[in-house]
């Protein structure tokens, strides 16, 4: 008897199917805004890029990336600077949080205590050149100094201003020099490591707003400077200066300021207008941003063995790469997972088309193919900003695409678009919002944005899109519509910014208010199975009603995070939320939910979707993400 007892416990334990576990998989974009980039001048295929979703490494050059340092995850990182004199010690300026010290090559980081009033730190430190623990942290009012290696810190001031920008003199560190505002020339000079100062600055304008310096390592005398719309060059340690003309524009704002070590002539400037090089020492410029996407280049970096080697951190474009001294570029963003995905779409096929909305513009994936921009019909100064994408459940290669002023249509699976919408029509429609009517596809539905008093709201379309016409009576003046959705025929409803869930059961003719008390609500979503069932994600959770908005409870059960972002709802009836601490899933209709996060590094979610058996996350700065749907 013993040993069946026995037998049926091994075949009861071997029969016995754990349940499933959500692994999320980093799916792309494949690329960041990058505002900050360093690299290690000793073992120089390593690189470092910050981004507003954390800290990427790259041990190859930049071929591939890595996201590195779990401290640093999601979190803007604004600076970087790699210890001269101590190998595998790095300090990064971290948004909203300090700064922050690694000793192990980037892969753990500690919180530095500088001060109680220090929470942010957005100027990077200065290391003196000849001393070896000596490192300056410039901010506003009140500076800091450390002579033990960032371990402890001690104020001082400079008086007269703000400082912004440290820069030692590289064969003498008792020398340095303080850039920044003070209502005059902005700079500052001591000759006794920063006990004493002195204003100096011939040449310079009034209001002067110093953001970088640069020194020639071969004479300290020839100095280089970004200031407020200008450039300026020194060849007398600062004294004077004379203005460089960089473009034709009038000013130009500089973001990124480098100087090969190698060929002290040559400088690069990464602006607001693209990429800038001289070889004269500023006498002349050429532009040299031919290949990059993205006009605003937030950080260069040179080879320190090979200055033909060049990287540069763009704006919501990642990272491009020069093995040419600038000539021509490449992206350099394999692995680099760190887009803000605002909004995501997908198809219903098995294998979907995915769309997802970044800071950088629209994009799309077919299957297990490629990220591909969507530039048509948009422009490098105008990407696109679409807030909603529905695609036409009887057609799916009928795709509607809407942004606020724009309207976009394709009727080959996003290959190409077209705006069908009329011109110069009075009063004229938004589409912040878009809805589709099921049951009549040349039915649809737009909302706008913040409309004055007087303005209209919603507008209707009965001919696919081509003339609208206004449709939103009863609705409230100088409110913005976030999202639409149809529940049922005719039965429309949408979700306004300060005014809540309003609802139309005439096709929108008429318009009521079925608000609850919630606040901020972000999305609006509305059972597949079961159209009477909806759920709505806001600050203080998840809200549900069964019977088309008439009544709501609040469904938060399980929710370690009540911070709701989007909701997402698969054709078996799973619900899904994204909070600001990852993914939530209730099998329950909402009863209770419990997380849903094993993969998910990035736990920022901002957008969901559901097509083909997967949930798609879309992040604050850790581009897509893919579950199985178990």
């Amino acid at each position: 008897m013993k040993k069946v007892i026995f037998s049926f416990a091994i075949l009861t334990f071997l029969s016995f199917v754990p349940p499933a576990l959500a692994v999320w998989k980093s799916e792309g974009p494949f690329f960041s805004n990058v505002v900050s980039l360093a690299v290690d001048p000793k073992r120089p295929d390593v690189l470092f890029a910050g981004t507003d979703g954390g800290l990427w490494k790259s041990n190859d050059g930049g071929s591939t990336w890595n996201l590195t340092g779990p401290e640093l995850m999601a979190r803007a990182v604004l600076w970087i600077r790699l210890d001269p004199h101590k190998s595998n010690t790095l300090f990064a300026g971290v948004k909203d949080a300090g700064i922050c010290r690694s000793t192990d090559d980037g892969n753990t980081w500690k919180w530095i205590s500088v001060s109680n009033s220090l929470i942010d730190s957005p100027f990077p430190i200065a290391f003196a050149e000849t001393l070896s623990n000596t490192i300056l942290l410039p901010d506003v009012n009140e500076h800091f100094r450390s002579l033990d290696g960032g371990l402890t810190w001690k104020e001082f001031r400079v008086s007269g201003g703000d400082i912004h920008v440290f820069a030692f003199d590289p064969k003498d560190s008792k020398i340095v020099w303080a850039g920044g505002v003070d209502g005059k020339t902005g700079l500052k000079k001591s000759i006794d490591g920063g006990i004493t100062w002195q204003p100096i600055g011939d040449g310079l304008p009034e209001m002067n707003h110093i953001s970088k310096i640069l020194i020639d390592p071969k004479d300290p005398n020839n100095m280089y400077m970004a200031a407020m719309g200008d450039c300026f060059k020194s060849s007398d340690g600062g004294r004077s200066w004379t203005k460089m003309e960089m473009t034709s524009h009038s000013s130009i704002r500089v973001l990124s300021f480098v100087m090969d070590p190698s060929a002290p002539q040559t400088l690069y400037a990464g602006t607001e207008k693209g990429l800038l090089k001289t070889t004269d020492g500023g006498n002349s410029w050429d532009e040299i941003d031919r290949d990059l996407p993205a006009y605003v280049v937030d950080a260069i970096m040179i080879h320190p063995l090979n200055p033909q080697v060049l990287w540069a951190g763009t704006a919501g474009a990642g990272v491009f790469k020069s093995t040419d001294g600038g000539s021509t570029w490449k992206s350099s963003n394999n692995g680099l997972a760190g887009a803000w995905v605002s909004g995501i779409w997908a198809t219903p096929e098995i294998s979907p088309a995915i769309y997802a909305q970044t800071g950088a513009g629209l994009f799309r994936r077919k299957g297990t193919g490629d990220w591909q921009e969507i530039r048509d019909p948009f422009s490098k100064d105008d990407p696109a900003e679409i807030t909603e994408i529905v695609i036409d459940p009887k057609s799916p290669h009928t795709i509607h695409a809407a942004g606020r002023y724009k309207y976009l249509r394709s009727t080959d699976g996003g290959e190409t678009w077209k705006d069908p919408v009329k011109a110069f029509q009075d009063p004229s429609p938004e589409f912040y919002g878009f809805a589709l009517e099921l049951s009549d596809a040349k039915t649809m539905y737009s909302g706008g944005v913040n409309p004055d008093k007087g303005e209209e709201l919603i507008f209707r379309s009965t001919d696919g899109g081509v003339k609208w016409k206004p449709s939103g009576k009863g609705m409230p003046e100088g409110d913005t519509v976030i999202s639409l959705r149809e529940a049922a025929p005719k039965t429309i409803l949408a979700l306004l910014k300060k005014s809540g869930i309003w609802r139309s059961t005439d096709g929108a003719n008429s318009w009521v208010s079925v608000t609850p008390d919630i606040q901020e609500i972000r999305d609006l979503q509305i059972s597949i199975s079961n159209p009477a069932t909806i759920f709505l994600a806001s600050k203080s959770g998840v809200y549900r009603s069964t019977n088309t908005g008439i009544s709501w409870s609040t469904v938060n059960t399980g929710l370690k995070n009540t911070d709701v972002q989007a909701l997402a709802i698969s054709p078996g009836g799973e619900v899904f939320a994204g909070t600001f601490d990852g993914v939530y899933e209730s099998k329950n209709n909402g009863d209770s939910w419990s997380p849903f996060n094993e993969g998910l590094s990035i736990p920022d979610v901002r957008s969901l979707a559901v097509a083909g058996g997967h949930l798609y996350a879309g992040t604050a700065g850790g581009s897509v993400y893919s579950a199985d749907i178990p």
